[in-house]
């Protein structure tokens, strides 16, 4: 899904591959399936990254662009 080059950071929190590229995809999962290193890896930069992500900030950060953009109005 498109969209997920938003949320995942390529060999840090997951792995990103070709959209439609299903060969890609098999590659993927088969690394992250037998690297047990990889894996562990990636579930810790997973939920380091998500960490960072609390709605009270969001929404700070959310509110704080609006108002922005409607003063640049």
């Amino acid at each position: 899904s498109p969209g997920l080059r938003d949320s995942v950071r390529h060999d840090q929190t997951g792995l990103l591959v070709p959209f439609g590229n299903d060969a890609a995809l098999a590659d993927a999962l088969t690394r992250v399936l037998r690297d047990d290193p990889l894996r562990d890896r990636l579930a810790h930069g997973g939920i380091a990254w998500a960490a960072k992500f609390q709605w009270p900030g969001c929404a700070a950060r959310s509110l704080d662009a609006l108002c922005a953009a409607g003063r640049a109005a």
